[in-house]
């Protein structure tokens, strides 16, 4: 009777570490790896994925989705735009999927329209036109000249923005970081949190805008090149 219930014990045991790996074993597999000629504008609509931009090794649009299933990604292209989306979770895979899209693009390529849910966007590469909308995600941009974002919660960080338009950021709940702002008047606060900088004679005609209801805005460096 002893021996059975240590066989019993012993069975039970090497049971649930095989449901543990299984449950928490990584899905995730290369959905999506294509090249696109000529595109100008890509448009990213998704529910539950992380984001992020490259640099191209050549003029070309590449295209790298990530997921649990093959019907989870749309892709449709027309008269040099490019629209990905579809990107929803897999309730079937819950903690062990996890949704990527990874686009490589031409440095300052033109345009690019982001609506995210749930993720985090990372680019690095310059983009000169960029907007976004993110309920939840942290948000981290290299290099824009044209940039409106709207966040619901989260942190978001931003290397350069060099203006050729006016621009926005507002967020919700999280903090604004911007390490150097060029040719472009601030308009900065926050309604519970610090507003940090940089004091220079503002002669602009171009103005951007940064909001935050409950978050701190620091601006290491702003310029006035013209």
């Amino acid at each position: 009777m002893h021996k059975l219930k240590i066989i019993l014990i012993v069975i039970v045991a090497i049971s649930g570490s095989i449901l543990a790996v299984l449950f928490f074993q990584d899905r995730t597999k290369k959905l999506e790896d294509r090249d696109y000629k000529d595109i100008k504008e890509i448009t990213i609509k998704t529910d539950k994925a992380n984001i992020n931009f490259y640099k191209s090794e050549n003029e070309k649009v590449r295209v790298e989705i990530y997921g649990s299933s093959k019907d989870l990604a749309e892709i449709i292209e027309g008269s040099q735009k490019l629209t990905i989306s579809k990107m929803t979770g897999n309730t079937t895979c819950f903690l062990n999927c996890k949704n990527q899209v990874n686009i490589y693009v031409p440095e300052d390529f033109p345009k690019v329209l982001i609506s995210s849910e749930i993720g985090n966007i990372k680019t690095n590469v310059g983009i000169v036109g960029m907007d976004i909308n993110s309920d939840k995600g942290n948000i981290t941009i290299s290099k824009a000249s044209n940039l409106t974002i709207n966040s619901n919660m989260g942190n978001i960080v931003i290397d350069e923005i060099n203006a050729s338009n006016n621009s926005s950021i507002k967020t919700d709940l999280g903090n604004i970081t911007i390490k150097e702002i060029v040719n472009l008047k601030i308009d900065a606060k926050s309604e519970s949190g610090s507003v940090v900088i940089p004091v220079i004679k503002d002669s602009q005609e171009y103005t951007l805008t940064i909001e935050t209801s409950k978050g701190n805005v620091d601006i290491d460096h702003h310029e006035n090149k013209s």
